[in-house]
């Protein structure tokens, strides 16, 4: 029976580090992806609703397995799920495919993650969580970090930096 467990473990735990490694991969080609579709004639709007008709096709073919956690959410929970998953989703898609077009996926991607400075703030403002001079500093830095990336003859404010902050903001929203 323990080795029946421990195999069980061994083989949720190799799914899992799957699912992580193929997370990475979708994420990590998704400015490629947008850059290449607008290439070829499709605009932000376009590959949003292509991104977002995906997503929900994916999340109908793991329904059986989704399906015994959602029956149990509460109707509160419900409209969290719902507002989490328009704004956070959609408003970070819309922003973050519009910023590709503007600005490129590079530096797209480098305003997308700004969102854990922004999680720093909200949670502060909205949960009552403290910051501390670490959580400070690491915010900083990836500021800092984020400024460098956006340094250049080009580096000046403009509809594709805006809206690579704002998917920022709403990517931040997720947690």
């Amino acid at each position: 029976m323990a080795n029946t467990d421990s195999i069980m473990s061994a083989r949720q735990s190799w799914i899992g580090t799957i699912q992580i490694i193929t997370a990475a991969v979708c994420w990590g080609t998704l400015g490629i992806f947008s850059t290449y579709l607008n290439q070829i004639g499709f605009s932000g709007w376009q590959i949003t609703i292509l991104r977002v008709v995906t997503a929900a096709l994916l999340i109908l073919v793991m329904l059986p397995k989704l399906w015994p956690y959602l029956i149990k959410l509460r109707p509160k929970q419900w409209l969290g799920l719902a507002l989490q998953s328009l704004i956070g989703v959609l408003g970070m898609s819309i922003c973050y495919f519009f910023a590709v077009i503007y600005v490129g996926a590079g530096p797209a991607v480098s305003l997308l993650y700004t969102a854990p400075v922004f999680s720093l703030l909200f949670s502060a403002f909205l949960l009552n969580e403290s910051i501390t001079r670490q959580s400070a500093l690491l915010a900083l830095m990836a500021v800092f970090g984020v400024g460098l990336t956006m340094l250049g003859d080009e580096a000046q404010i403009n509809w594709g930096i805006v809206l690579g902050l704002l998917s920022g903001v709403c990517y931040s929203l997720y947690g």
